[in-house]
């Protein structure tokens, strides 16, 4: 039996997790399928340059990076449904209350924000939100290799805001303080 080899991220919600619990997704494709959790979508690019790969599901910003700089990949479909949210502590200004996201960003001048990898679909927003507010001396931007970093260094205080998903079927979210 042929053998596929599925990069995956770890939020609850992405198809794969899915397929895995259903668990019937090897008889269906009739092949062996190798699940590899992976801790961001440019990790899942490296992996594909490296020959570790098969299929992943991904954003488009480390795809897209990935193919610029030559990894042979090819794209089935694309798009953004989750939607990237900021958040800071419960002291910060937050949406809608405040309207003008340069406002917001810059309350946390001389701060670090914490996002997922470099290259990543949260990452590449941040960057270009900073860069539109002419921030970028201002804010400092880490990257942790997976996504659940991000909130541990937010606890810590190592970071005054982070940078990740929310997921836009639950709109109600939004407005919890």
């Amino acid at each position: 039996m042929k053998k596929i080899r599925i990069g995956h991220l770890s939020t609850f919600y992405h198809t794969a997790i899915l397929l895995m619990a259903q668990g019937n997704a090897d008889a269906r494709l009739g092949a062996e399928i190798e699940w590899k959790l992976m801790g961001t979508g440019p990790a899942i690019m490296k992996a594909f340059q490296q020959n570790g790969l098969d299929l992943a599901y991904i954003g488009l910003p480390p795809a897209i990076i990935g193919m610029s700089k030559g990894i042979n990949v090819i794209c089935v479909a694309g798009g953004h449904m989750e939607g990237t949210v900021l958040a800071g502590g419960a002291q910060a200004a937050r949406f809608p209350e405040i309207s003008d996201l340069g406002v917001i960003l810059r309350q946390f001048r001389g701060r670090a924000i914490g996002v997922p990898g470099t290259g990543s679909i949260h990452d590449v927003i941040l960057r270009d939100c900073i860069e539109q507010h002419g921030l970028q001396e201002q804010l400092k931007v880490i990257n942790y290799p997976w996504a659940d970093l991000v909130t541990e260094a937010m606890v810590r205080h190592e970071v005054a805001a982070a940078v990740g998903t929310l997921v836009a079927e639950q709109p109600e979210l939004w407005d919890r303080g």
